[in-house]
């Protein structure tokens, strides 16, 4: 491999409407630090990066931040993932994102403490000794980072990628098609159960719980279709794996989801056609909350498989990491135990190659595909051509899984509150097994006596002496003492500081109003 090197910028500190700046550049090569202290660090830093030899520079969230600062010595082609810049070229150098494969910050694993107005204009200088060992700091664990990232797994893009390659190492399947996984994703492959079952300001004792290592649990604990060759019949057999039924709901919080108008999924349809997952069928066959009156098809497989040595593997080098107290080992191995499912599922569909030039001169089949100018370049994209499908009925599988244990935990839970995917707030649980550790075990997170339920992953917990135990703000950071407020009905405006890059040139900042959805 090309030598690592890993890069960082410190910029004016983040207020929202203000673009802020690079000040100063820190580069890292393994032995030796070198910094750039002047408000003209990107153009000093390239000019640098020509007079050493060829590497591969990470830079950690660069895909969203410190690369929008080279964006104009960047060369020809890039690989944008999700809006993220993951890897691009700049002179002789590979630049990548390090948050592609560690997706951690890095105070996961190591980072120094600075005062952010020491970064400030008016007084950097006078703390520059300070703020130099914060930055050289975060290009070295940052190095420590990648470096035993690459020894440990191999040179990948993408966590999800070295995960799925460990993954085929000890487990062979046959990749999918394109008939397969229209016919399969359409219809079966649907995400996590996020559901709200009360709102506003709940008083009562509540306990949270959530499932130790639940999709690692579906994928060793459950079988799942092998392969692209299936048939169809209109009976549930025990070679099915995905059902299409008419019938009616009668449990009080639905068993089987559905689509809305918005692409989500919800679980209120009282009765009507479902498709499921054999997983999800056979829990709510077995607790009594659906009842059909039809089966329209089912989709069945006579190979099968699971994933048991694969998730035994990294379950160990976990526990075996954590006893040691080597964290940066223990992050890995749970990454990647975690990360090998969603390859399954990901849709090529929607991959695109993206180029940067400096004039609107390319081969074809760029030429169709010019997107828009900015300042001095041009920006271009086109689907890709080869696309490469895993194999989305085993990711269909594995979510409906995880799916069906939620399913039953609500069943027998006593006054249901709200669920995500591997979690439950309710006033207890039970019928299941509780233990800190054991994979697929339910654990108790922790209790309390007033919730503030705003909406899908927005609600706060409190306990009894008033103290938030817990609370989720998906896109936008609000306090819990604001959830409240959004929770009795009123609108809390958020203002994220950080600005967002964008492709065109602007720098735009998030500004959203936030009001009580459930």
């Amino acid at each position: 491999m090309k030598p690592i090197i890993t890069v960082d910028f410190e910029t004016d500190p983040f207020e929202h409407e203000r673009k802020p700046h690079p000040f100063c550049a820190g580069l890292y090569d393994g032995e030796n630090f070198w910094s750039i202290w002047n408000r003209a660090c990107a153009r000093k830093l390239v000019k640098h990066l020509a007079e050493i030899p060829p590497s591969i520079i990470y830079m950690h969230n660069g895909g969203r931040f410190d690369i929008f600062f080279l964006f104009h010595w960047l060369d020809a082609e890039m690989r944008i993932i999700n809006g993220r810049i993951v890897e691009a070229k700049i002179g002789h150098h590979i630049v990548r994102d390090s948050f592609a494969i560690f997706p951690e910050p890095l105070s996961a694993f190591k980072k120094d403490d600075i005062e952010i107005d020491h970064l400030r204009r008016e007084n950097r200088e006078q703390y520059r000794d300070e703020i130099l060992s914060y930055l050289k700091g975060d290009c070295v664990y940052l190095w420590e980072i990648v470096t035993r990232f690459i020894q440990e797994f191999g040179d990948y893009l993408t966590i999800g990628s070295a995960a799925m390659a460990q993954l085929q190492k000890i487990h062979q399947f046959e990749h999918g098609n394109s008939y397969t996984d229209e016919r399969i994703r359409s219809q079966f492959f649907f995400g996590g159960r996020v559901q709200c079952f009360k709102s506003g300001i709940i008083n009562m004792p509540f306990k949270i719980y959530d499932v130790n290592s639940m999709y690692p649990f579906v994928m060793k604990n459950y079988m799942h279709p092998l392969g692209a060759e299936w048939e169809l019949d209109k009976r549930v057999r025990s070679d099915s794996y995905f059902i299409v039924a008419e019938g009616r709901q009668c449990g009080s919080y639905g068993a089987f989801p559905i689509r809305n108008r918005n692409g989500g999924i919800d679980f209120n349809l009282d009765s009507g056609t479902f498709a499921c997952t054999i997983h999800e069928w056979n829990v709510a066959e077995e607790i009594g909350w659906f009842k059909p009156t039809r089966i329209i098809k089912t989709f069945n497989w006579r190979q099968t498989i699971c994933f048991d040595e694969f998730v035994d593997k990294f379950g160990a080098l976990k526990v075996a990491a954590k006893k040691t107290g080597d964290q940066l080992r223990y992050l890995f191995y749970k990454r990647i135990q975690n990360s090998a499912y969603g390859k399954f599922s990901q849709n090529p569909d929607n991959f695109f190659d993206w180029a940067i030039t400096h004039h609107k001169r390319l081969p074809e089949p760029w030429r169709e595909h010019y997107i828009h100018e900015r300042g001095k370049y041009v920006i271009w994209q086109k689907p890709v051509i080869r696309h490469s499908y895993y194999n989305v009925s085993i990711g269909a599988s594995i979510t409906g899984a995880a799916r069906s244990i939620l399913l039953r935990a609500i069943r027998f839970a006593t006054d249901p509150i709200y669920c995500d995917t591997d979690s439950l707030i309710c006033r207890r649980l039970n019928q299941v097994r509780l233990d800190d550790t054991e994979l697929g075990a339910w654990k108790l997170e922790t209790t309390g006596s007033q919730i503030a339920m705003a909406g899908k992953k927005l609600y706060a917990c409190f306990d009894t002496s008033g103290e938030c135990v817990k609370h989720a703000t998906k896109g936008a950071r609000i306090t819990p003492e604001e959830i409240v407020k959004v929770a009795n009905g009123e609108t809390v405006v958020f203002k994220n500081d950080a600005p967002t890059f964008k492709l065109d040139g602007r720098t735009t900042f998030i500004k959203r109003r936030i009001r009580r959805t459930v």
